[in-house]
Order: structure tokens, then sequence, then C-alpha cells
């Protein structure tokens, strides 16, 4: 008989400590370099999402909404809000005409004109889709500057920005070209109050009355 056969050696497959720790390093290096960059990138892309909300509005009001409902015809008051809104700018008052509010772009004012297509002038909307967003009238947004006033009202429809807020129309002084309406964001803070990081498109010019 032959001599029995030693016994197989196995291979060690398995990590030694210091590998495990080499392995976790490494990914963990990685998840440094990672988690950051895709933060910037969810960041861009709110930062996208808003300005081309914000321009969508923009073309809307000033190549439909506007060319369906010239200044001469425009009633887009609902009581108790007047038809020319006294601003305060730079220390001085002027009367403005006040631009569409968002909610006629997605309802048609009771004060507006209907659409007549032989002269296709009036009201031809909606102009936007309704997304199921309100302006909101709480106390909490009320301090971030969301406040009920003539250009908005709690419940009206809205477009919401990057970050879930709703975007807005409000007079305001541009330093460099007079003042204007613009349809802000009140950006990655959601305050309106703190407008360093306020995103903006501008109706130009502003309109004075007569």
């Amino acid at each position: 008989m032959s001599p029995a056969s030693p016994p197989p050696r196995y291979r060690h497959v398995g990590l030694t400590l210091i590998e495990l720790v080499v392995v976790l390093t490494v990914l963990a290096a990685l998840a440094g370099l990672v988690v950051p960059l895709i933060s910037r990138q969810a960041a861009d892309a709110r930062v996208s999402t808003t300005q081309a909300s914000l321009r969508q509005i923009r073309d809307v009001i000033l190549n439909r909404y506007l060319v369906d409902n010239p200044r001469s015809m425009i009633v887009i008051t609902e009581d108790p809000d007047p038809t020319v809104i006294t601003i305060t700018l730079a220390g001085q008052s002027q009367d403005v005409w006040a631009p569409t509010r968002i909610r006629s772009l997605f309802t048609q004012s009771p004060r507006a004109a209907a659409y007549n297509p032989s002269v296709r002038l009036g009201w031809n909307g909606p102009y936007l889709v309704r997304t199921g967003a309100r302006y909101p009238g709480t106390t909490e947004a009320t301090a971030r500057g969301f406040i009920a006033d003539e250009y908005a009202h709690p419940d009206d429809p809205v477009l919401l920005d990057g970050w879930g807020n709703p975007l807005v129309v409000r007079p305001i002084e541009d330093p460099n070209d007079g003042n204007h309406w613009a349809i802000i964001s009140a950006g990655p803070d959601g305050n309106l109050n703190t407008t360093n990081d306020n995103l903006r498109v501008y109706l130009h010019p502003i309109e004075l009355a007569p």
C-alpha cells in the first residue's frame, strides 16, 4: 500500500484586517470626492430648472398674454385690486401699470375681455399648464417674503422654482437700468427678503401710467 497522501492545503482567500482597512479607506476617499460632486450637480440642476421656469413665464407674458391682451384693453384686476399701482422705488412714488399676475396666465379674470377671433384679441388661455401648486398663505411663508398683496393671493395657482417655492412678479429697482417688473425666485434659502441669492428675469421696461 502506498503511504497516505498528505491532506490538501487550502489557500486563504479572505481579507486580512490590514487589507480590509485599506479597502475601507479607499472607499471613504472615493465617497469624499463623489458626494460633493453629486451635491453640486443637484444644486446646478435646481438653478437650471428655475432659470428655465423664469424664462418660460417671461416669454409667455411678453409673447402670448400681452399680444392677446394689449394694454389698451387689459383689465387684469379683480376687486379690490387697483388697475394702477403706486410703488415707491429709490424713495420716490410713481404710478405704474401692473403687469399680469401669474394667476392671470392660468385663469381668466372676470374683468378680462373674452377672446374675439375676428380681431384675434382677448384672453385666450390658459397660457400655462396648472401644476397643482398654490401660493402660500401661512405665517411662515409671509415671514419669508411671500406676502398676500396686489401681486399674489393665497391659493393662486403658481409655478414653483427648483427649491419648491413660488415664482413671483414684483416691481424692482435695477441700479444699472432703471425700474422694472421682474419675475423672481427666492433662491436656495427660500427667502424673498434676502436678495443676494435671488434669481430673476426682467419684464422690460416698466411702463409709467399716463
